[in-house]
């Protein structure tokens, strides 16, 4: 867990991969965006299942 929102909620956070190279992936800043979170979900399991994919 990252830490807790002003509203007392979990934040949670992923971390791929050991590089030198952090990329933060953020989505649905606005409660209504929720096709940006269902492709992150997608880059995340694409990760997931794939963690030795060169990128």
């Amino acid at each position: 867990m990252a830490g807790t929102s002003a509203e007392g909620r979990d934040i949670h956070h992923l971390t791929f991969g050991a590089g030198p190279t952090r990329v933060l992936l953020w989505s649905q800043m606005h409660g209504n965006e929720s096709t940006a979170s269902m492709a992150l979900a997608d880059i995340v399991r694409f990760f997931h299942e794939s963690p030795d994919h060169p990128l």
